[in-house]
């Protein structure tokens, strides 16, 4: 090991100083810096986990409102029958309010049928082939002269090929001594499943076979279509399904037969699914509004002020959101709407900005129009006209929604030219026109809108104007803010994320360069200490001899003595 390396692994041995302390206080001073840089990078970090924080309860709103933004996911039903015993039955958001009698005449059933029996399950059924048909299937299953009753059983049920027919044994002694009976079941009920035993097959009761024809089978259950009648049609004949689960005639509803009979279902509408789905959109924009204040705040009490004071962009995040409960919902007016505003349904904002549901002014509301607050909520692709002559077909989710002026211009053979401006536009768009069915062009914010022009041929030339409101609920409004907040490329939670892992990423060069110009600034501590130690050692060499030298004059003086 060179000297100098020894002597600064032995600090402060010759001189009796500690130099690590010397160098541990020297390198705490020089990397103050570097603890700044530290603690500096750990702000950032909280701010950062901060707005993680809410992003995550912004994403949460966002896939609520995604439901609530679409009446039609938004809508739910409830169907009950008078007679759970004769059927039940369950609806959903397309089922229409209303009272249905519905007659059962017969359930639909599954083919079942019983072997005559053997007087063992081991019993030998002989070599040969038992064919069968189910469901437009024939399958032949191939027995040898060791098979057995029950080994034909297995058989069958393990036939890769097997359409819908499970065989078991049945253990009844009728007196006779068959006590033992292959029993075959169709997986599907309704008069298309029947099985029927093939002339095929040859384990006929021949040959030292047993006897599996037809004719030794007994139908305990025919394969049958269940048959119902609703508010008395079809008069003189049923409705026939192949299943006791029917959800085709009803649209919306589904009966579940239980029993011949008659039972009344009646249809209501769900307000109990809206009002929770209101109280969760409560629950959660206040959850917003809370953190977002907690973190841009001040704590007068604590006199702490919050990881995101000052951020100006986060303390107006929900600002967006929060519009759609104080500005009426586009493409709604008095004239043609129950309800414009969210107040009108119970949704109000608190002096702090906090949700509130009014349970009573929302259940007047639900009870005066519940497909108006519906559409408050979430009308998507909805909209009118006030001339029948412009009639509107549809919307789309490009379409920006709003009031429009539409007017068409036909010449006396009927062809038509139209064009479109939004209300607070100057300016006249043309429209795409083909035959009656007039549409909007790509780019404008009428792309996606449909509207049907009805000429009167009476007329003549003449031009048909028309105002056209194309609605947004409440839902979709917000749902446009919080999908824009969240936007992977453009989103504000998306910029400030960069901005802070920035911030993060230059003062992680910073320590890095400011740690290795410590690691350097250590190392010459070390090397320097270590020279003096080095020096010293080799001092206290040099005085030893020295006074080796000293001593031995002195010696050969008394000598001379």
């Amino acid at each position: 090991m060179p000297e100098v390396e020894i002597m600064a692994a032995l600090t402060g041995i010759l001189t009796g100083i500690d130099t690590s302390v010397l160098i541990t206080d020297e390198m705490t001073a020089y990397k103050a810096p570097i603890t700044r840089l530290t603690t500096e990078k750990s702000a950032w970090q909280s701010k950062s986990k901060a707005v993680d924080d809410i992003s995550s309860r912004i994403t949460s709103l966002d896939t609520l409102l995604e439901t609530m933004r679409d009446s039609s996911k938004l809508q739910a039903s409830t169907a009950i029958s008078s007679k759970t015993d004769v059927l039940t039955t369950r609806a959903t958001s397309a089922a229409s309010v209303g009272s249905h009698t519905v007659e059962v005449n017969r359930l639909a059933t599954a083919e079942r049928k019983v072997h005559s029996g053997a007087a063992a399950s081991d019993s030998l059924v002989g070599e040969g082939a038992f064919v069968y048909t189910y469901n437009g299937t024939t399958r032949t299953v191939y027995t040898s002269a060791t098979t057995t009753l029950s080994g034909l059983s297995d058989l069958i049920n393990n036939d890769s090929g097997n359409a819908g027919v499970s065989a078991s044994l049945l253990q009844y002694d009728a007196g006779n001594g068959q006590v033992y009976h292959l029993v075959l079941s169709g997986k599907n009920s309704g008069s298309s499943y029947g099985v029927t035993i093939d002339d095929a097959t040859t384990l006929n009761g021949s040959n030292g076979t047993m006897d599996f024809s037809q004719s030794t089978f007994t139908t305990t259950q025919t394969a049958q279509d269940a048959q119902i009648r609703v508010d008395g049609y079809p008069d003189g004949n049923w409705i026939t399904r192949d299943s006791n689960s029917i959800s085709d005639v009803i649209a919306g509803v589904t009966f579940t037969l239980q029993s011949v009979g008659s039972a009344t279902v009646t249809v209501s509408q769900n307000t109990d699914s809206l009002k929770t789905n209101m109280s969760n959109l409560v629950a959660i924009y206040n959850g917003i509004i809370t953190q977002v204040g907690t973190y841009t705040g001040y704590n007068a009490e604590t006199k702490v002020g919050g990881l995101l004071q000052g951020d100006s962009i986060i303390n107006m995040l929900v600002d967006p959101i929060r519009s759609a409960f104080t500005t009426n919902a586009k493409g709604f007016t008095s004239e043609n709407d129950s309800f414009t505003m969210a107040a009108q349904v119970g949704l109000t904002l608190d002096k702090d900005g906090k949700l509130l549901l009014d349970e009573t002014v929302f259940s007047e509301a639900v009870s005066k129009d519940y497909s108006g607050v519906l559409r408050l909520m979430g009308a998507i692709g909805k909209g009118n006209s006030d001339n029948a002559q412009v009639q509107f077909n549809s919307a789309d989710a490009k379409t920006t929604a709003g009031q429009y002026n539409v007017k068409i211009t036909y010449d006396a053979a009927g062809t038509a030219q139209a064009w479109i401006k939004q209300t607070s536009d100057t300016e006249w768009r043309e429209m795409n026109v083909t035959g009656s069915t007039i549409t909007g062009k790509v780019d404008n914010a009428e792309q996606g809108l449909s509207l049907t022009g009805v000429w009167d041929s009476g007329r003549g030339a003449y031009t048909a104007y028309a105002t056209i409101n194309v609605q947004q609920g409440l839902a979709g409004k917000m749902y446009e803010a919080t999908q824009a907040i969240l936007d992977p490329t453009t989103g504000t939670i998306k910029t400030r994320k960069d901005q802070y892992d920035s911030a993060i990423a230059a003062i992680d060069r910073n320590i890095e360069t400011k740690q290795r110009m410590a690691d350097n600034k250590e190392a010459a501590l070390k090397a320097k200490y270590a020279r003096m130690e080095a020096l010293l050692s080799e001092l206290e060499s040099l005085k030893g001899t020295i006074s080796a030298m000293t001593t031995s004059l002195d010696s050969n003086s008394n000598d001379d003595d």
